[in-house]
């Protein structure tokens, strides 16, 4: 009797295994179809943040804005050669590039997928 038990025990055990098998192959099977009917996952549009900040830098006419200032307040400071108008040259210089690194930034953060 023992024996009669053990192997309908087994036999119980190997049909858990198959209907196992059969479940697993089910859901992986509707798994795929879900995949192959839903549009494939993009993590980050077509601009990235590398892409978004490339272009936020290219843009020249800030860029050249800002070296003309700092070039043009730096040409007044040595040309009227004090300490308090190098001073006054570097504190412009810095809001100026400020301005500019803020105007960047925004842009940048404009055209990036986040």
């Amino acid at each position: 009797m023992t024996g009669v038990r053990f192997s309908h025990l087994n036999l119980s055990v190997s049909e858990q295994r198959e209907e196992t098998k059969v479940q697993t192959a089910r859901a992986s099977h509707e798994q795929r179809s879900v995949e192959a009917d839903s549009p494939p996952l993009v993590s980050m549009g077509a601009y990235t943040g590398t892409t978004a900040l490339r272009e936020a830098l290219d843009d020249w006419q800030r860029n050249v804005a800002a070296f003309l200032v700092a070039a043009a307040v730096v040409g007044g400071a040595s040309v009227i050669g004090s300490k308090e108008a190098y001073y006054a040259a570097a504190l412009i210089i810095f809001t100026v590039w400020m301005v500019w690194f803020v105007l960047t930034a925004v842009e940048w953060l404009k055209r990036a997928d986040f």
